[in-house]
């Protein structure tokens, strides 16, 4: 995310040799998208702490639920695997 304005020129020389997506915005929405990845991020990765830790009480195997669950392309593998972040 990149706020518009002047931040912009400065960046200019990195964005164009990123493959990734670039998604021009004003500062505070860029702050705010920022603020939500992370706490979306954070919410995956409690979750899937929180259902191994089920897993473990019924003996069903975190990873096989982890990877299937995986599977999804709503939810996708990434971050899938109990611990710290």
């Amino acid at each position: 995310m990149l706020g518009r304005g002047v931040g912009y020129a400065v960046f200019e020389p990195l964005i164009d040799q990123t493959d990734g997506p670039v998604v021009e915005t004003d500062t505070r929405t860029a702050e705010m998208i920022k603020y939500a990845n992370n706490s979306f991020l954070a919410a995956k990765i409690s979750l899937i702490n929180d259902i191994e830790t089920i897993c473990k009480e019924h003996g069903v195997d975190a990873y096989e639920v982890a990877d299937a669950i995986g599977l999804d392309d709503r939810i996708g593998e990434q971050f899938l695997r109990s611990g710290v972040g």
